[in-house]
């Protein structure tokens, strides 16, 4: 699985948490799912660091 892109959504769907902060990840050639890390611009800098062509929009 190849990370393409990260972005920030407020999306209700998928996520059995009240949160509606959630970061959407895009993978692959049409995997997309939605996560919601501790601290996500953390979780976006490690990913970074393993692949720096990760496309990450804030």
């Amino acid at each position: 699985m190849t990370i393409k892109s990260i972005r920030k959504t407020r999306n209700p769907l998928s996520s059995p948490t009240l949160l509606l902060n959630r970061l959407e990840i895009h993978y692959g050639t049409w995997g997309a799912m939605l996560i919601s890390p501790k601290n996500e611009e953390q979780f976006c800098e490690d990913l970074s660091k393993i692949n720096s062509k990760i496309e990450i929009n804030f």
